[in-house]
């Protein structure tokens, strides 16, 4: 299931034997199915989608669900939700009839709607995939989602946005929940050394906040809060600045090729780091070596 237009077209062919409503609303953009189902045995397909489904209506329903920790019974009731995150496949094997609401997003979307490191949103997530969560206020707002997607309005693609928004904040601090970890202060300055050494000796390569973790022994989910702490900035934008800086220096120390700079400082591509540059400099990394070179 590939972003709203997979997962939808995954529906219409996995549930097709149901009757369904599909729409498409918000920004981001969301994928929404409405299903009518009776008894199935079906296997979610694993792609880039995070999904959740809810039902809102049960009668005569059992069934069970895999995601491949073995089987778990599915609760009989409505208002319970079932998150499922990206590259996953999961089994729902049901018995009567539910109808259901379902909706799915990029998975890329979502963490970009985070204003935090990527990868705790995703392990927060990943606390909740396939959890069958009691939470009325998401699936109110699923709900909402829904009749704001019909309408089809500038002012209801917003509303969509918003509710969407909601119900991430709802999930992640459900997935949150089971961490019993003291809070956190800022990481010492024998810790923030490490790390600084760490960033500096490795720069070239693929840094995650698992791996800055790791190195400190302070717990994924207060490593990006302690680093903040104590450098102002977020892991991720702290390794962006550090790549930028390496980059200038490179750039004004002589004439090596901006492509071979750019896989030296750990960025992607020459594209990248031009994009970075641009950003957060104010001009392409070629128009700043010509201006300090004159």
């Amino acid at each position: 299931m590939n972003g709203a237009t997979g997962f939808l077209d995954f529906c219409r062919s996995a549930y097709g034997q149901f009757d369904m409503e599909q729409r498409v609303a918000g920004s981001i953009p969301v994928g929404m199915m409405l299903v009518d189902q009776n008894s199935h045995a079906t296997v979610d397909e694993a792609g880039t989608s995070f999904a959740m489904a809810t039902a809102l209506h049960v009668e005569g329903f059992s069934g069970e669900i895999d995601s491949g920790d073995g089987r778990d019974t599915l609760l009989p009731r409505t208002g319970i939700v079932t998150p499922v995150v990206a590259g996953t496949e999961v089994l729902f094997d049901c018995t009567g009839h539910h109808q259901m609401l379902c909706l799915a997003v990029d998975e890329s979307s979502v963490l970009a709607l985070i204003d935090d490191d990527p990868s705790r949103t995703r392990t927060a997530l990943e606390r909740v995939h396939a959890r069958q969560i009691a939470d009325p206020v998401i699936g109110r707002a699923m709900q909402a989602m829904w009749t704001h997607a019909h309408a089809r309005g500038a002012s209801d693609a917003l509303m969509v946005d918003g509710l969407f928004r909601q119900i991430l904040a709802r999930l992640l601090d459900h997935g949150e929940r089971p961490v019993k970890l003291p809070a956190r202060a800022a990481l010492s300055p024998a810790e923030l050394a490490r790390v600084l050494e760490v960033i500096d000796t490795h720069l070239e390569e693929v840094l995650t906040t698992d791996r800055l973790a790791a190195e400190t022994g302070v717990p994924q989910m207060h490593f990006a809060r302690a680093f903040k702490a104590a450098t102002g900035e977020t892991p991720h934008r702290f390794v962006i600045a550090r790549r930028l800086e390496r980059a200038k220096a490179m750039i004004l120390a002589g004439s090596e090729p901006l492509a071979e700079i750019a896989y030296a400082c750990g960025f992607s591509s020459q594209s990248h780091m031009t994009a970075l540059f641009s950003e957060h400099i104010g001009m392409p990394p070629g128009r700043y070596r010509k201006e300090a070179t004159r």
